[in-house]
Order: C-alpha cells, then sequence, then structure tokens
C-alpha cells in the first residue's frame, strides 16, 4: 500500500508570530516559556477576565459531540468517536468520501458537503453536493446539488442550508425533515429583494464555518441578518435593506462580525492589511461604547447563543507560545478564560488550537497533548479531562525527550522581529546507548546552529528608520521565519533515525515546508549517509532510484497522477535521474524500506506536496538498517 503523501505545511495563522527577544539575543530554550494572564491595555473600555466558577454535573448538559482529527493532521487515525460528555458513545470508521469535508453532526445522521464536477440543468459547473450519513448503519443519501459550498444548522426541529447562487444573484435555503431526510417544500421568498451582490455574515457555531447561525435564528433572535453590499454593511429583514452605522474610526478596516443581536456586534479587525494585529471588539448600539475584548485574537471556535469562544495568540519564545481560549458574552459583557495550552517542545503542531478543538453546545474538547501522547479531552473547570480515545504516542516517546531552542532577531530601527527560529532536538536517554550523551551535545550545538543563521534576514534589515514600512516589518510577511521539528525516533538495526519536519517562509503568499531524516551509529556517536550504506556506485544509486520512480509514475492512473512536469514514464525517469546524488537523497528511513521525498515544485505543484516513492532495502542492497 502506499504511503499518504504528506503535506506538511505549518498553518500561516500560527506560526506568524511576534517573539518576545531581545536583538542580538542568543538562543534560548524554549521549553519554559512562561504565559501571562493580563489583558493588553486599550485607549478604549477594556474587557476584565473572570474566572468563572466551577461547573456542578447537575448544571452541565452535554450534548452527543462528533469528534474527529482534521484530515492534514499527522498521522490522522481513520477512526471518528461519538462523545457525551466524558461518556465514550461509540467509536467508526471514517468512510472515504469523508475524508477530507466538514461535518455536522444532527441524531443518527452526519452531514458533509462533497464536491461535484458534473453539469446542472443551467449549465453551470464546479457544483457541491450535500449528502447524510447514517454512521449507524453506513448509508450514505444525497440531499442535494447546489452550485456554491454554504453552511448548515438544526433550528426550529429542521435542517436547514443556506447555500449561494452567485450567478443568478440569490442565496437560497433548503429544508429537510431531520429523521426522514425528505426536503421540506414551501415558497422561499426571503432573499427576494436581496441585491445581486449582497454577501451574508456567517455567524460560526463551530470552528469550521460549517455549521453556522441560519436566517431564521438570527431573524428571530435580532429581527434581520447582516449583510455587505460593496463593502459597507445593512440590516437586512426580509423586506429592506437598512445601512448600519459606521463603525468606529479605529476599527473602520477589514471587519469580520462574529456574532451580533440587536444590541450588540462583536467582530474582529485589523488595520493596514498588518493580519499580525487583529484585535476583537464589541460595541454598543445603543450607546456607542467601543470594548476591546482582545488585542491579540487569533481565532474564532464558535458561536452558541451570546456567548463567542475564540482563541488569543499565546505569550512566550518563538515557536513555544502557548494558546489561551476565552469566551465572551456580548448580552453580559463578559470575557471568561477558558483554558491555557501550553506548547512543550515534541508537541507538534498540536498547539494550533483552532484545528484541534471541538464546540458543541458549550462544551469544549481538544485533541492535545498529555505527558508522551496526544489524546481528545473535554475541557472542563480550565482543566483537561482525558477521555483515553484516538491516544497516539510520540514518536520520540521510548528514547527520550524533546528540547528546543528559540530566537529572534529584531530591527535595530523599529523593533519588529525581521528573522526568528524555532528549531527541536532530542535529549536521549542513556538507555539508548554508550554515545547517548556525545550525540546529545551533537545535537544541541546544531539546533542552536539552526537558530542563528542570522543572514537569513539579510533581505529584511533596514538601512534607516524609514525603509521599515518599505521592508514590511511588522507585518506577517515582513520577516523569515524557520521552524523545525522532531516528529519521530526510532532505531534501524545499530542506527539511530531523526525523522524532522520543518517549514521555511519569507514573504509571498507562502513558504516552503521540508522534512529530512538522519542516521546516526549508535556505537560509534557519527552521522552517515546513504553514501556510507549504499554497497554501490552514485551511478548504480541514480538508477535504481529513477527506475523505482518511474513505476511509481505508472502506479496510478492518469486522473490520480501526482506528478504534473513529466507527460510519460521515461520523462519521469530522467528527472530523477538528473535529480538525485549521494549528495542530494531527500529521504525517510523506515522499518524494511527508505521512502524518496521530492519535494514541493520538484516533481509537481507546491499544492501536490511531497510525492513519496518507497524503495525497499533489498532492491538497494542495503544490509545495515535490517
Amino acid at each position: 500500500m502506499k504511503k499518504l503523501q504528506k503535506f506538511l505545511a505549518v498553518s500561516m495563522a500560527a506560526i506568524l508570530t511576534f517573539g518576545l527577544c531581545a536583538c542580538e539575543k542568543p538562543a534560548e530554550s524554549a521549553g519554559s516559556a512562561s504565559t501571562s494572564e493580563e489583558t493588553s491595555a486599550s485607549a478604549s473600555t477594556e474587557a476584565s477576565v473572570e474566572t468563572p466558577a466551577p461547573e456542578t454535573e447537575a448544571e452541565v448538559e452535554y450534548l452527543p459531540t462528533l469528534l474527529k482529527r482534521s484530515y492534514y493532521y499527522p498521522d490522522a487515525s481513520n477512526k471518528f468517536f461519538i462523545v457525551k460528555g466524558t461518556e465514550v458513545l461509540g467509536e467508526y470508521d471514517v468512510p472515504e468520501i469523508m475524508m477530507y469535508n466538514s461535518w455536522f453532526l444532527n441524531g443518527d445522521y452526519i452531514f458533509f458537503q462533497d464536491s461535484y464536477d458534473g453539469e446542472l440543468a443551467d449549465g453551470d459547473l464546479n457544483s457541491c453536493v450535500y449528502k447524510a450519513y447514517n454512521y449507524k448503519t453506513g448509508e450514505t443519501k444525497d440531499l442535494v446539488t447546489v452550485q456554491w459550498g454554504g453552511f448548515i444548522d438544526f433550528y426550529d426541529d429542521k435542517i436547514i442550508l443556506t447555500a449561494a447562487n452567485w450567478y443568478a444573484g440569490q442565496y437560497r435555503e433548503y429544508w429537510f425533515d431531520p429523521e426522514t431526510l425528505e426536503e421540506i417544500e414551501y415558497t422561499d421568498t426571503f432573499w427576494d429583494n436581496l441585491p445581486y451582490d449582497a454577501i451574508i455574515e456567517r455567524i460560526p457555531m463551530d470552528n469550521t464555518y460549517f455549521n453556522a447561525k441560519c436566517a431564521e435564528r438570527m431573524v428571530d433572535e435580532t429581527g434581520y441578518i447582516k449583510v455587505k453590499v460593496e463593502g459597507e454593511y445593512y440590516n437586512y429583514d426580509g423586506k429592506t435593506l437598512n445601512r448600519f452605522t459606521e463603525f468606529p474610526a479605529e476599527d473602520s478596516e477589514n471587519q469580520d462580525i462574529l456574532n451580533y443581536d440587536g444590541e450588540h456586534i462583536l467582530y474582529t479587525c485589523y488595520e493596514g492589511g498588518n493580519y499580525d494585529d487583529r484585535r476583537l471588539v464589541c460595541i454598543n448600539l445603543n450607546t456607542n461604547d467601543r470594548q476591546v475584548v482582545s488585542e491579540t485574537y487569533n481565532t474564532c471556535l464558535g458561536t452558541q447563543g451570546s456567548v463567542t469562544y475564540f482563541t488569543e495568540e499565546g505569550e512566550g519564545l518563538y515557536g513555544g507560545e502557548s494558546t489561551t481560549i476565552y469566551s465572551y458574552d456580548i448580552d453580559k459583557s463578559l470575557k471568561q478564560k477558558v483554558v491555557t495550552l501550553t506548547k512543550k517542545p515534541g508537541d507538534g503542531n498540536t498547539y494550533y488550537a483552532s484545528s484541534v478543538t471541538v464546540l458543541n453546545g458549550d462544551t469544549l474538547y481538544t485533541y492535545s497533548a498529555l505527558d508522551t501522547d496526544l489524546e481528545w479531552s473535554l475541557i472542563k473547570d480550565g482543566k483537561l479531562v482525558p477521555l483515553g480515545i484516538d491516544k497516539q504516542e510520540f514518536g520520540w516517546a521510548k528514547y527520550g525527550h524533546i528540547d528546543a531552542v528559540s530566537y529572534t532577531q529584531l530591527c535595530e530601527f523599529c523593533g519588529n522581529p525581521i528573522y526568528q527560529c524555532y528549531a527541536e532536538y532530542p535529549v536521549l536517554d542513556a538507555s539508548v546507548g554508550p554515545k547517548a550523551a556525545e550525540l546529545n551535545k551533537l545535537f544541541e550545538e546544531r539546533a542552536k546552529t539552526y537558530a542563528e543563521e542570522e543572514h537569513e534576514a539579510d533581505g529584511y534589515k533596514s538601512t534607516s528608520a524609514e525603509d521599515c514600512e518599505d521592508m514590511g516589518h511588522g507585518q506577517y510577511y515582513g520577516k523569515v521565519t524557520f521552524d523545525r521539528t522532531i516528529r519521530e525516533l526510532k532505531t534501524l538495526g545499530n542506527y539511530l533515525v531523526v525523522n524532522s519536519d520543518g517549514y521555511w517562509y519569507g514573504g509571498g503568499a507562502h513558504g516552503m515546508p521540508y522534512m529530512d531524516s538522519n542516521l546516526y551509529d549508535l556505537t560509534t556517536g557519527v552521522q552517515v549517509t546513504i553514501k556510507d550504506i549504499f554497497p554501490g556506485t552514485e551511478e548504480d544509486l541514480k538508477r535504481i532510484v529513477a527506475e523505482k520512480t518511474k513505476e511509481d509514475f505508472l502506479s496510478y492512473s492518469e486522473d490520480e497522477r501526482p506528478y504534473a512536469w513529466d507527460e510519460d514514464g521515461d520523462a519521469v525517469y530522467q528527472h530523477a535521474y538528473e535529480y538525485i546524488s549521494f549528495d542530494n537523497f531527500p529521504v525517510t528511513y523506515d522499518e524494511g524500506k527508505l521512502w524518496i521525498e521530492y519535494p514541493p515544485y520538484e516533481m509537481s505543484s507546491y499544492a501536490a506536496g511531497f510525492i513519496e516513492v518507497p524503495i525497499s532495502y533489498e532492491d538497494l542492497g542495503i544490509t545495515a538498517l535490517k
């Protein structure tokens, strides 16, 4: 079976945060980054943070909740779970058709959106099919095919799908019986008076925005829905558009409304396109009072009634920032801390709370690190209550622990970061071998070298204070970031394998992911390369890898083939032959085989990620790793 192609690009919103180190400061350990619960000062009224009283079991009404890691999550399992509080109601296999979709659970059905490359009656292409999957029987039913994707809500005993038909200039709702899934026929006139170019403000009820408040819910709660027309906000009640009063001058750019009622609007905003400086603000429409809820807003986890859950950018050394989840009640103007998720070296990408936290009702679950493994936990009273499901031990846990160094170089004129690096390294237990201490010293020295390569920032250094704005300082794109994390440690024969992932960003739409796999002789403490363990010549290696790459190319059907630049097997063979050498051998060492890791852009597009080609040690004549 082919190994799944991995695209390990780190979430840009999560990694591009500011470090707190001094300019030209030596690399520091990231293992003990401190956090702060203070709220940033603001010129406007500032939301104070309160700690909620512990809940009693009688006060908690848990709802059945679907838990599944995102498909792009490292080593995500093919399972999903239905839980109710700490009670696990069932464990199920994920159907392939649902692997890459957002889900909404109601009763026995999971609703999801699937792409459809077909033709509708009006001739429009690239549509979406909404489906319902009965997780108890395994049956799937098509509900409706629409032109563009939308969102789903369960309200007034109906499943309500809101979808956009932009070419026709109109939204439309589809109603379904939640038990029979039969479509409920009705005359939908609510959208008739909405302008062609109007865009409705989707109020998310989860972190995917797939479950969002329908128009019926919002009209019942507030009397209208909010829409944007030509960049201006209006209240729409199904008949008329009423212009919304201007946002405060300091919040006039780039709003994203997260919640509203008849008296309040909760929104995010940032000035001048600086995505790193987002704040969360609530205004009272009756008094025009403006309250800054958060100066370091990060992501929305969802809204339930008047309460919105969100994360704030953490404090700490670059790469070791914690993430704190808060709730904010617009009716009570009340901000409460829910929990702080602390990032530790070796945790991988788990501190990106937006992708691993599930909100249902007023209950939160998170897939987070607990000691040496990952598992789902219920968030209760500011603590994580492990559920014991979907447990995954870290790939380094049997051999020791992981430490890290963090480095930030600041501009001498404006004080903003121009280069930041986070580099993890293994710390081996003595039981690994007699050279464990020597290897630990080597690993730490190399991590510091990664972190302190200040020349990476040369392209972003200013020669005067006037240059800083032109260089993009203070913006997410105005610096270089480099992250290296340890994915796995293992032993093959007498060798230690250190598998790492990384991501480099230097401006533009995206950065570049990378992965490497290094071998160390446990007897001598010396690093070895493919040249040391391969019995043949470099020419032999090039020929074998090229042939196996050609075989991999031909194993795909033409429609599913990830290779994009070469048209046939012979061209792929030549491409691989010219690319591979003793000095250029992108590899992951595994049991019984290795994987050639062709990086993005080498054999295909950036979106295709790494193209991985397996080659057995037997085919290579390698005996040292058996």
